[in-house]
């Protein structure tokens, strides 16, 4: 409320705030592009899959009303107590843990499905290399410049590092072992119990 006194002067208090919300935007276009393209049930399609597709637009914009109904209520909260008042830090803490554990475990799921498929999928491999870094540099910035508290800035480091293992599994899926494979059927001093052993064992699976 005080920018609107100050003026441009409050722009470096406001970077924080406006690096949340870039990401915030681009995680949210992401979640409508997903369900605007991911495919339609058809009508022989099994019940299971038709309640999955209408249950995740149904969450979507359950989530979307919860998330809008709680930062109304904690805006008045602090517009009514101030922002120093224990009731309000503790709320901020408490977001702030549960921030934590959502980035502690918001990869771990495409960890998972691209070590079972084996491959990247539709997941983009430059868009990780362009958003690890940036996790580093807000890691950064709250950690060593801003000196915010460990609730702001563990997410983003967690989702770096989680980010640097997806980064890891593309390369050794979709070119290491292709590389490899292909150097294989090339080679003329590789028999084929050699490739057998080489293509069932866990670290070259192909």
């Amino acid at each position: 409320m005080a920018c609107f006194n100050v003026g441009f002067r409050c722009l470096p208090s406001l970077i924080p705030l406006l690096q949340l919300s870039g990401l915030f935007l681009n995680y949210y276009v992401l979640v409508i592009e997903y369900l605007i393209f991911r495919p339609i049930p058809k009508r022989d399609s099994s019940k299971y899959s038709k309640l999955g597709y209408l249950g995740g637009i149904v969450l979507f914009l359950a989530l979307n009303a919860v998330m809008l109904t709680v930062v109304a209520i904690f805006t008045g909260v602090d517009y009514e107590f101030g922002p120093c008042r224990s009731v309000v830090s503790l709320t901020a803490y408490g977001f702030g843990l549960f921030s934590t554990a959502c980035g502690i475990i918001q990869w771990a799921p495409q960890i998972w499905q691209t070590f079972r498929a084996k491959g990247s999928g539709s997941l983009s491999l430059l868009m990780l290399l362009i958003q690890c870094p940036g996790g580093y540099a807000i890691t950064f910035f709250f950690g060593v410049i801003s000196h915010e508290n460990w609730t702001t800035f563990l997410p983003y480091l967690m989702g770096a590092l989680q980010m640097n293992v997806l980064i890891v599994q593309i390369i050794w899926y979709d070119y290491v072992k292709k590389i490899i494979k292909h150097a294989m059927k090339k080679s003329p001093e590789t028999t084929k119990e050699d490739q057998e052993l080489l293509l069932d064992s866990p670290i070259v699976e192909l």
